[in-house]
């Protein structure tokens, strides 16, 4: 090219967009999340553990969860327990949808909702 840098334009289909909720502890790993979903037309609100993700959830309708498991103050699975948040599930058409890294500790599974 002639010097110049080209950045391509997000494709935003209104139909497909949906506010995401991030959580991380993780400010690298959050951030690079939050930029993709940007990128591709989600409205997206973020936060850094647990408890932080129930204030969110609290005040601000989402309709997916994208939630680490790993994290100081509340974790995920603590997350989970809250009744907000089982509450906020059994009022929706949401899914519930576990995903698993490749470092998988067994002994989750037992701790899981």
């Amino acid at each position: 090219m002639d010097g110049e840098s080209r950045t391509l334009a997000p494709t935003a289909d209104p139909v497909a967009t949906a506010t995401i909720l991030v959580v991380d502890d993780n400010d690298l790993n959050r951030e690079l999340l939050v930029q993709r979903l940007e990128y591709a037309g989600h409205q997206v609100v973020q936060a850094a553990n647990g408890l932080e993700a129930l204030g969110v959830l609290r005040s601000t309708p989402v309709d997916l969860v994208l939630l680490d498991i790993m994290m100081p103050v509340m974790d995920g699975h603590q997350a989970l327990k809250e009744p907000d948040v089982v509450q906020a599930f059994l009022n929706s058409e949401q899914e519930f949808i576990r995903v698993r890294n490749q470092f998988h500790d067994p002994g989750e599974d037992q701790q899981a909702v």
